[in-house]
């Protein structure tokens, strides 16, 4: 599921589906498994870890692709509506 806030928006289905490429720029690495509540994207292992480092929490597990409904909900567990 593409979400319309998506970050950077890269063409065809890279970062866009759980288990694909995942949506680093210079990274290609399928099974990305984790959910970026930043850039609404999905990030293989490696990456997720890299992001979190600087940003916990920002990057996490998720078990299916998420719907929009599920990705706002995400972001919103980190980001509180003010």
């Amino acid at each position: 599921m593409k979400h319309p806030n998506r970050y950077p928006k890269h063409s065809g289905d890279k970062g866009t589906v759980f288990g694909g490429i995942c949506n680093t720029t210079r990274c290609n690495q399928n099974d990305a498994q984790f959910f970026n509540v930043g850039t609404h994207g999905y990030y293989c292992v490696g990456c997720a870890r890299g992001i979190n480092r600087f940003t916990p929490g920002l990057c996490a597990r998720v078990d299916h692709d998420l719907d929009l409904e599920e990705m706002d909900a995400q972001a919103a567990q980190i980001r509180p509506a003010s």
